[in-house]
């Protein structure tokens, strides 16, 4: 084996040392003041952007952090804290804080205050269905979407899609337990850990891939109260995303785990609307095909970005012409 100098092994290091650090004071965090929230967001890359809206509703925006870190390499992303999550702290967690017109407004109003025209949206889960409500309210400034293991598009997805769900004897223990008031009183950091830790294996294709979805999760101790106010809202108000999105002609990217607990009749339901969608299966995946098959994910996406959202387009503006 070559030995190197140790000068020269100490001039490589501190070569790559100052590239993470140059990447790290890249990244730009801002707030956005809201009349009953700050909504704080974090960019990171350079070029044309990307905003990231994670699950939950309620979970924390790191769930995506290997998604904003590959993607930085050519794109700006933009990170939000939604409300009631990170620092985007509310002082109080209600069915007035807690709306879709609130959570539009916000993303709204960060867009807004960067100055950018259009964005590709990108969500997770309920940041998928988030995705699909921004998308229809404010066309104009929507470039196209990547919807990741979405919700439904309507309220009937809930009729069926958490009947895929299996919970072994011991996640059922763990989750009553833990969803108990004096547990959740005692210590809600460690109930919110310890109850998502037992609903992730139910939402893998392995359950033993539990951790490379935990090991990127932040506590979130109203993740429990702001999920079911929003999911209460959504399924009373029977909602419907399609009704805004059946003209929607920018580019739309799903992209489906196939064993995922919302594939079936929730993503035939999902891709109805959308006038020319493009899916893709991600094989020997659940919910999270992102931490769960890491390279296949990536690579679907990137023939996205690629066709779509190349660097070498020289207008944005045009995208959705492009084939």
């Amino acid at each position: 084996m070559t030995k190197h100098h140790p000068i020269l092994r100490f001039c490589f290091f501190t070569l790559i040392l100052s590239i993470i650090s140059t990447h790290t004071q890249a990244a730009q965090n801002g707030v956005v003041e809201r009349k009953d929230v700050d909504i704080h967001y974090k960019i990171i890359g350079e070029g044309f952007p990307i905003v990231l809206l994670s699950g939950g509703p309620g979970q924390n925006v790191n769930a995506l952090v290997d998604i904003a870190d590959k993607l930085s390499t050519s794109f700006k992303i933009i990170s939000i804290d939604q409300r009631g999550t990170g620092k985007s702290i509310l002082k109080e967690v209600s069915e007035k804080t807690i709306t879709l017109a609130n959570y539009i407004a916000d993303i709204e109003a960060v867009r807004k205050q960067l100055g950018i025209d259009r964005w590709l949206i990108v969500g997770h889960s309920w940041g998928a269905g988030l995705a699909m409500a921004i998308a229809g309210a404010h066309p104009q400034h929507s470039a196209g979407m990547i919807l990741i293991g979405s919700m439904g598009i309507d309220h009937t997805f809930a009729q069926h899609a958490f009947d895929n769900l299996y919970y072994s004897e011991r996640e059922k223990t763990a989750l009553k337990f833990w969803s108990t008031p004096e547990e959740l009183a005692k210590n809600p950091r460690r109930a919110a850990y310890e109850l998502y830790r037992a609903l992730v294996p139910s939402r893998l294709y392995v359950r033993s891939d539990a951790m490379k979805v935990m090991s990127n999760y932040v506590v979130e101790v109203n993740s429990r109260k702001i999920s079911k106010l929003m999911f209460k809202e959504l399924l009373g108000d029977k909602y419907d995303f399609s009704t805004k999105l059946s003209n929607y002609n920018k580019p739309v990217l799903v992209v489906q785990g196939r064993q995922g607990f919302l594939a079936g009749q929730t993503l035939y339901d999902l891709l109805a609307p959308f006038p020319n969608p493009t899916l893709i299966y991600i094989e020997k995946a659940g919910h999270f095909p992102f931490a769960e098959q890491p390279q296949a994910f990536f690579a679907a996406v990137d023939g996205f970005l690629q066709k779509h959202f190349s660097p070498t387009l020289t207008k944005y503006t045009k995208i959705h012409h492009i084939e």
